[in-house]
């Protein structure tokens, strides 16, 4: 609800400490709340359980469509970039001479090349957005 300008939101009548310090708490209780459920699905605990997730997370919201640089995503993206992953994932099992502990080299080769996309299409997109601003400003010339 805050956004990415904090000021503009106060100005709107959001009461930004509030609702930052509620997205906190609930952060926190969503955690303890994956750590529990990993604690009874493992009858242990270790603070580094949750860190082969962290290239599977990134790679889900980049393939989702959002940007690491900032911006906005959807959720149906998110979504379907779940499902490509979990199909990739029953794919490579399929294949026993695929060991396991290539699955983290192939995820970051998966990331590297949608980071590679990603940087080439918004390239791109940025070069249209330049070209038609010329062309809209020789436009706005002639008629002056």
């Amino acid at each position: 609800m805050v956004g990415s300008n904090k000021t503009a939101a106060a100005f709107s009548g959001i009461k930004v400490s509030s609702v930052i310090s509620r997205t906190h708490m609930y952060s926190g209780v969503l955690a303890a709340i994956a750590g529990l459920i990993m604690l009874a699905n493992y009858n242990s605990a270790k603070p580094d359980y949750g860190s082969a997730y962290t290239l599977q997370c990134i790679l889900i919201v980049v393939l989702g469509g959002i940007n690491p640089d900032g911006g906005f995503g959807k959720v149906g993206g998110v979504t379907i970039a779940i499902l490509i992953l979990q199909i990739m994932s029953s794919g490579l099992n399929l294949f026993p001479e695929i060991s396991n502990f290539y699955r983290q080299m192939i995820w970051g080769g998966v990331l590297l090349f949608v980071l590679t996309m990603n940087y080439f299409s918004d390239t791109k997109a940025d070069r249209l957005i330049a070209r038609e601003q010329k062309r809209r400003q020789g436009i706005n010339q002639t008629r002056a």
